[in-house]
């Protein structure tokens, strides 16, 4: 239980979620792809790493709140999608950038919007989905953070995270996590994660309800000789 079982420490950053798209794709922005898909149902799928990943989400909450129908093909994993994608056997990726990166800079995709809040610091001439798609409030993304199991000292609690924030002020974490990595900042403290990561937990039942995911339990057991 992820309210009863951990004391967070640190939201590190956020992952941001770009809808990637073949270069040769006709439509040229995001309200023209999701016209496109109203007007040939069924000739728009995207992509996604597999049920239940932040891309199968992404697509599943622009599906509902746009009212276009998108179909969705899970691979298992980025990489192949990315494949795909390139290939145009699909025509979406809701994708974190450096899985993408090399394929737009070389011209074979295009970033039609981000699924933040806020358009981003590594590509802030990308424009978010709700100004794409003119759907306020859109947004989801996958993030990192630090955290301890239930029950850590309070005062433990502390010192992590102010150690994780020295870290993340340095110059080459900056580089490597927010230049190359393409991750958005955070840096939230214990109080604040907590209370986002229980905001979080209702909003993402509704959506995994809506893309018709359902939770596997895998066990597994170890026996010594």
């Amino acid at each position: 239980d992820p309210l009863r079982d951990f004391a967070p420490i640190t939201y590190l950053a956020d992952v941001p979620l770009y809808c990637a798209v073949p270069a040769e794709l006709p439509a040229q922005d995001l309200a023209g792809l999701l016209a496109m898909a109203r007007r040939q149902p069924g000739s728009v799928s995207y992509a996604s790493s597999g049920i239940g990943s932040g891309g199968h989400l992404a697509g599943a909450l622009l599906a509902q709140r746009s009212g276009a129908p998108l179909t969705h093909v899970a691979y298992r994993g980025a990489a192949p999608a990315t494949t795909d994608l390139v290939a145009g056997r699909v025509q979406m990726l809701f994708v974190g950038l450096p899985v993408v990166a090399q394929h737009v800079a070389a011209g074979r995709l295009r970033l039609l919007a981000v699924a933040t809040p806020r358009r981003t610091g590594t590509q802030p001439e990308v424009p978010t989905v709700a100004e794409a798609a003119a759907l306020p409030g859109f947004a989801i993304a996958s993030w990192y953070g630090l955290l301890a199991p239930a029950g850590t000292s309070p005062g433990i609690v502390q010192r992590l995270h102010a150690e994780a924030t020295r870290a993340l002020a340095l110059p080459e974490v900056r580089e490597a996590l927010f230049v190359r990595a393409g991750l958005e900042p955070n840096g939230a403290g214990p109080e604040a994660f907590a209370a986002g990561i229980a905001a979080e937990i209702p909003e993402y039942r509704r959506i995994l309800r809506l893309a018709g995911a359902q939770p596997v339990v895998h066990v597994c057991w170890w026996e010594a000789d």
